[in-house]
């Protein structure tokens, strides 16, 4: 297959790697769910646009001004690029009011063959980056490893915004092509730090500095800091700020690393139930 065909049906499985990942990467909140495609435009209206799948079925997607437009190679487009009879890959998800919204529209090549498929896509955690090369090592989580280059064009997503946002140890999906020479060129680079799981029994809360000290099931004891993005939950719903946490509560934290090392907690389930 030729390299632009491969470039054009790679952003199917991009489509995969985002709606997989994207809804817990750190810059966006949750999402309610998620669902990705590939048609070709039939129809363009104000704030939406109609494709038809290759399966024939006609689709309607709602774009809003978070919606980010990209070329197959990476380049940024707008709305206003669409055109009748381009084909493209929308990623979408649901708001409030339970429409389908695009996150993402990638507008593939003039000459893109519905019926290719070809691309390469991997998930691990990054182990090396050569910036001078332009380039970073992955490590599978089914153990392979792997070398990605990286070019202008190639799009980040979550904790990373470039080459150099990547550090060992960021947990990524990478979606890419494979060159003449060999060698993998990523198209999308999905970042994010891997949370960090903690069990144990709260010791104190203390709401004027937004912490709660945690004693492990270890012995240790940990202090877990808490912001305007951490999720409560627990006793039916009656968990729901740092307010509701009591000494002796059992918690499961998933935590993330903020400024000057302290854990920042993600995600903090509470209740009464004994330690595991």
């Amino acid at each position: 297959m030729s390299r632009k065909g491969s470039i054009s049906v790679i952003v199917v499985i991009i489509a995969s790697l985002l709606v997989g990942s994207v809804a817990h990467a750190q810059s966006e909140p949750p999402s309610q769910g998620g669902r990705r495609g590939i048609g070709k435009i039939l129809s363009i209206g104000e704030g939406q646009f109609t494709v038809e799948t290759r399966q024939g079925a006609q689709r309607s997607m709602l774009v809003d001004d978070k919606t980010q437009y990209r070329t197959s190679d990476g380049q940024v487009r707008s709305f206003d690029d669409l055109q009748v009879a381009q084909w493209v890959v929308g990623i979408a998800r649901y708001d409030l009011h339970g429409q389908m919204v695009a996150h993402l529209v990638i507008i593939l090549r003039d000459d893109y063959d519905p019926s290719q498929r070809l691309g390469r896509r991997a998930r691990g955690y990054v182990t090396a980056v050569d910036l001078k090369g332009g380039s970073f090592n992955l490590l599978t989580l089914s153990g392979q490893k792997l070398t990605f280059r990286v070019a202008e064009g190639t799009i980040y997503i979550g904790s990373a915004h470039n080459l150099s946002d990547l550090q060992v140890g960021m947990r990524s999906a990478v979606g890419a092509i494979k060159q003449e020479d060999g060698s993998l060129m990523a198209l999308v680079v999905l970042v994010r730090f891997p949370f960090q799981w903690h069990v144990g029994k709260i010791i104190s809360v203390d709401l004027a500095n937004d912490q709660f000290n945690l004693q492990t099931r270890l012995g240790g004891e940990l202090s877990l800091k808490v912001d305007e993005n951490t999720s409560f939950r627990g006793d039916g719903g009656a968990i729901q700020s740092l307010e509701d946490l009591q000494p002796g509560m059992t918690v499961l934290a998933a935590t993330k690393e903020g400024e000057g090392s302290e854990l920042v907690a993600v995600l903090v389930a509470a209740g009464r139930r004994p330690l595991p």
